[in-house]
């Protein structure tokens, strides 16, 4: 079982021959259809305390001032807090960047919430994105939500936890792909690219559709809306390629250079303008 919500960020998934893949699939389906079957969630879970940060940054504290939280609440551990803080950088830099304008009230969709680690950073952010406070509706959905962590929490219990304090925050369980509705801001934050990375996480190659994927989130996305996509560096190649068959051209496509998080691979970034 995997750490005790440990921010699910990886560096690197390896490769196999396609018979591995089919033996490694075969086995994905048998622990991914266990996990949806007995549904493990133990719902007595409660904040932790504050993360130690150690000296908090100038921008840090500017961010607390500007969207209203403490930073080292907002997830369990440092390093935690810090991919937080990550992705509200990334989110809130490349919104600008492509000239976004959010509506009030808003609806946001995040596809692949895992367990949501940061959903408090990015309901602030959100919530108070250009200078003006909002009415947000935010909902997240996650494919793979009852994973046992070593804690004997799920990732739906640690998702449930984060989300308690923010108002108008939803976290669903199920396949993106079978959700409707229309969005006016629709995340996709490192969404599975390549077939390894997707058998590495504990799917079924059945599963594994990013084309369909991306082509779903876009139709999510509401007439005026914004569709926003991170990936590691490794799959940008096939990120890009998969946008391009679909027809999209991203307002902006580029790295996301941080000092926030340590990192030892680039993170991209892709906001589409419906």
């Amino acid at each position: 079982m995997p750490n005790a919500n440990p921010g699910e960020t990886v560096s690197s998934r390896p490769s196999g021959h396609r018979a591995l893949y089919r033996i490694w699939s075969f086995a994905n389906r048998i622990g991914w259809g266990l996990r949806q079957a007995v549904r493990w969630q133990v719902p007595i879970l409660a904040d932790r305390p504050a993360a130690d940060l150690g000296a908090v940054s100038e921008r840090i504290r500017d961010w607390e001032a500007r969207y209203g939280f403490e930073a080292a609440r907002l997830a369990e551990s440092g390093e935690t807090v810090r991919e937080t803080l990550f992705i509200l950088e990334m989110v809130e830099s490349a919104l600008a960047e492509a000239g976004v304008t959010l509506p009030d009230p808003l609806s946001a969709l995040d596809v692949g919430a895992k367990n949501w680690h940061y959903v408090r950073a990015l309901w602030a952010l959100l919530t108070c994105y250009g200078g003006t406070r909002r009415t947000l509706a935010l909902t997240g959905i996650e494919i793979d939500p009852f994973v046992v962590y070593r804690d004997g929490h799920s990732r739906a219990d640690w998702a449930r936890l984060y989300a308690r304090p923010c108002p108008g925050a939803e976290f669903l369980e199920g396949d993106a792909l079978d959700h409707r509705g229309s969005y006016d801001l629709v995340l996709l934050l490192f969404p599975i690219m390549l077939a390894g990375e997707h058998l590495d996480w504990g799917l079924p190659l059945d599963r594994y559709r990013p084309r369909d994927l991306l082509a779903h989130a876009w139709g999510l996305t509401a007439p005026g809306g914004t569709l926003f996509v991170a990936t590691y560096d490794y799959e940008k190649d096939a990120l890009q390629a998969t946008w391009e068959s679909l027809g999209f051209a991203p307002a902006i496509w580029r790295v996301h250079a941080t000092q926030i998080a340590d990192h030892d691979v680039d993170r991209h970034v892709a906001v589409f303008r419906r």
